[in-house]
C-alpha cells in the first residue's frame, strides 16, 4: 500500500471513530476499529483505560454528562502507524460528571490525542485535554478573571 493510501485510510478510521462513537454514540464502531488489547492513557488520570469496554465506558460517561456532546476534529497528522489529532469538544452539562451535579453550563474544551494503529485497529492512545478549563466552565474552580 502506498504511503498516501495508508495516511488516508488511517485518518478516515480516526475521523469515523470520533464521529460515530463519540458524536453519535454508536459503540459498535469501537468493536470494529479498536483492538481488544487497547490501552488509553489520559493526562491526569492515575489508571489507564483498557480494552474496548473501557473505551465505551469512558465515552458513555462524557455522553451521559453532556448529551449534546460534539467533537470537532481540527487537525490530523498521520505518520506510518501513528495518528495525531487536535480537537474541540462542545456540550451542555446536563448529567453528573466526576461527582459534579449538572450545572447547565455550555462548555468548549480543546484537546489532542496521539494514537497508534496495528493491523488497522487502534491499540494505544495518549490523550491530553484542558481539564482545568472544563472545571472552570462548570464553576468548580474559580474563573481567574472574576478574582
Amino acid at each position: 500500500m502506498a504511503a498516501t493510501e495508508h495516511r488516508t485510510d488511517s485518518e478516515e478510521r480516526y475521523r469515523r471513530l470520533m464521529e460515530e462513537a463519540v458524536n453519535e454514540g454508536k459503540m459498535e464502531t469501537i468493536d470494529e476499529l479498536v483492538a481488544d488489547e487497547f490501552v488509553m492513557s489520559v493526562a491526569g488520570e492515575s489508571e489507564p483505560i483498557q480494552g474496548q469496554d473501557g473505551l465505551k465506558a469512558y465515552i458513555q460517561t462524557y455522553r451521559g454528562a453532556f448529551p449534546d456532546l460534539h467533537l470537532e476534529v481540527e487537525d490530523v497528522v498521520v505518520n506510518e502507524d501513528r495518528v495525531s489529532a487536535r480537537w474541540t469538544v462542545t456540550g451542555t452539562h446536563e448529567g453528573k460528571l466526576a461527582g459534579i451535579k449538572p450545572t447547565g453550563a455550555r462548555v468548549t474544551v480543546e484537546g489532542m490525542e496521539f494514537n497508534r494503529l496495528e493491523d488497522g485497529k487502534f491499540t494505544e492512545v495518549q490523550e491530553l485535554f484542558d481539564s482545568y478549563s472544563l472545571f472552570r466552565q462548570l464553576g468548580v474552580v474559580p474563573d481567574e478573571q472574576s478574582e
